[in-house]
């Protein structure tokens, strides 16, 4: 499980620092979260392998977070993509979406299903590798945040206890599938004693546009890897508050209070030259926080 950071500036990018948008590979699954100017750009630039997307979350409709949706859905179509492609978002994403085609005369060749997400949210997408829950965040117009749990692989085979009881190929095919083992001599091997223990459910949550909102604390508690948008540092916490923004020192109090692993901030306000200041504050609070860099990996 592992996040790509591709954008992390807030409304107006800079030469460096472009729009929100993250990536997600959860075993070979991709998953675009928002999709701000530059997306497909930093996309290719970071080796992202564009056949292995198959969905996008979008946590609202102000620009920066969907003005690379254009873009991304015409060069698939050149690049002649035969997947189909699945974008969730909140109310107002369908029409968007069929008014970009419309009026550039993008006419798809492959299937494309809009999902439209509405109150309180909740679990919105799973296949065999992932669960997605959305829920509501508090900004100016209506905002998701979604939180990613990577399911737990089955118990791998112990070779030395495969070995050890002489397994036959049946009796493998039995243990993989979670069941006891007899033996001939009627021993009952247990489950667990010949299995090792799977890896506990990854998780990571993605809190994107909101003011300081702590109704978000249960629905990302004790993720491994939280990511809270700190637009300003704490000095700035009036006008965050004005325009439902949060600072430095909220998120990291989100973090904490959430018992989370990890967090990871950005949308930066583009007043911020150099961004390292607001890391630095938000660890006051929060010591195991770090910085959205554009083009930086985070092992869950």
């Amino acid at each position: 499980m592992r996040l790509h950071i591709l954008g992390a500036n807030s409304a107006i990018p800079t030469s460096d620092r472009f729009s929100s948008c993250q990536c997600i590979d959860i075993g070979g699954d991709l998953s675009m979260i928002d999709c701000g100017e530059g997306a497909q750009i930093n996309f290719t630039k970071y080796k992202l392998k564009r056949n292995k997307l198959n969905q996008i979350f979008i946590s609202h409709l102000h620009g920066d977070h969907i003005y690379g949706l254009p873009g991304i859905l015409s060069s698939f179509n050149l690049s002649n993509r035969e997947k189909p492609l699945s974008i969730f978002g909140p109310v107002g994403i369908a029409p968007f979406i069929a008014a970009v085609m419309k009026y550039s005369y993008l006419d798809l060749r492959f299937e494309l299903k809009v999902v439209e997400i509405q109150g309180e949210g909740g679990r919105i997408f799973e296949n065999d590798r992932m669960s997605v829950f959305s829920f509501p965040l508090l900004h100016r117009v209506p905002t998701y945040g979604y939180r990613f749990t990577k399911k737990i692989s089955k118990p791998k085979l112990d070779k030395a206890q495969v070995e050890r009881y002489q397994l036959t190929v049946a009796q493998i095919k039995a243990v993989i599938e979670g069941e006891d083992v007899n033996l001939a001599d009627g021993t009952i091997i247990k489950n667990e004693a010949i299995t090792l223990s799977p890896v506990a459910p990854k998780s990571y949550a993605y809190c994107s546009d909101t003011i300081y909102h702590e109704a978000v604390i249960p629905h990302v508690q004790g993720v491994d890897l939280l990511y809270h948008e700190a637009t300003y540092m704490d000095d700035m916490s009036v006008q965050a508050a004005e325009r439902y923004h949060s600072t430095t020192i909220q998120a990291a109090t989100i973090a904490q209070r959430a018992d989370a692993k990890r967090l990871v901030i950005g949308h930066f306000s583009s007043r911020y030259k150099d961004v390292e200041p607001l890391v630095i504050e938000a660890r006051t609070v929060f010591e195991a926080t770090e910085l959205a860099d554009q083009g930086a990996v985070f092992e869950i």
